[in-house]
């Protein structure tokens, strides 16, 4: 039986989880991080490692949870330390290139989805995941949408690299995937797309910061830099969309907290949008708003 050899107790599940979790002291759910942690370095399934604290581990095993629970001390994402995260029900591999999804992007998912289903489109539906990171967005609508194809377009090639391999994960076959500034390699789209979905970078650059170390110190600045008032991004969309949309298309845009009179002064002030509605995530705040696109008749 494998010991520890400073004091010669057995490596077991019970016992590595206790060090850890000591570890960890500091970080929230550190538990739950600490059984993701010792199940990625050890293959046994969380059910398995919480009904087995008597289990033994290897003494390489118990070294590699180590390393990662001194990762995670240090505060680096328990996503990126798992190479992976869930999102609307399915798991997306994520790296320092891409943005880790989060609970509130499932509200524009989800409405994204509804519009799709309930409105009379033609028969195959064209999306654009514009700021696609991971492409968790554009993926999961086309995992719930049956007559739908996807353009999904990111600055960053690394990103785009890893949406690919989350489409191939997820045998989606119709998704297209660019290196683009915002839509600047998408000109032969123009009046192409039912539906734009787009997480832009909407923090302001002072802000990023006085964020927690997970995100300052580890998520790429670029998802995260919004400009110097975060609102950068919502103005070139709101600029340059329309004329990527088909007649009467509709965007969904998540915004960042206490933005939502300000992004709807962008779109409306410009004549070319109809604010649609405004969506809360789970804490009751405004975080995705739909627009119309409204096209000049001769």
């Amino acid at each position: 039986m494998p010991l520890n050899k400073q004091n010669n107790i057995p490596l077991t599940v019970g016992y590595a989880l206790q060090q850890a979790k000591q570890q960890l002291e500091n970080i929230q759910n550190s538990y739950l991080d600490c059984l993701l942690l010792l199940q990625k370095a050890t293959s046994f399934s969380k059910e398995h490692l919480i009904f087995n604290p008597q289990q033994t581990i290897s003494t390489q095993q118990f070294k590699a949870f180590f390393s990662l629970i001194k990762k995670r001390k240090n505060h680096q994402p328990i996503a990126y330390l798992l190479g992976y995260k869930e999102f609307f029900d399915l798991k997306f591999f994520v790296n320092k290139h891409t943005l880790i999804p989060r609970p509130d992007s499932e509200i524009l998912v989800e409405q994204a989805i509804k519009y799709c289903q309930n409105s009379l489109l033609a028969k195959n539906i064209n999306i654009l995941d514009l700021c696609c990171g991971s492409g968790c967005l554009g993926i999961a609508m086309l995992k719930n949408i049956d007559n739908a194809s996807l353009i999904a377009c990111d600055i960053n090639k690394n990103a785009v690299a890893m949406a690919k391999k989350n489409a191939k994960y997820h045998l989606i076959k119709k998704a297209k995937f660019i290196t683009s500034d915002l839509f600047d390699n998408l000109n032969k789209y123009t009046n192409f797309f039912d539906i734009i979905i787009t997480n832009p970078p909407y923090i302001k650059t002072s802000t990023i910061s006085t964020l927690q170390p997970e995100v300052q110190n580890f998520e790429p600045f670029l998802a995260l830099d919004g400009k110097k008032d975060g609102l950068y991004f919502y103005q070139q969309i709101a600029k340059q969309a329309k004329n990527f949309l088909t007649a009467q298309g509709n965007l969904f845009a998540e915004i960042g907290y206490n933005q939502e009179k300000s992004v709807l002064k962008i779109f409306l002030q410009s004549q070319n949008w109809q604010h649609i509605n405004s969506y809360l995530d789970l804490s009751g705040i405004t975080r995705v708003l739909q627009f119309q696109v409204i096209k000049a008749t001769r």
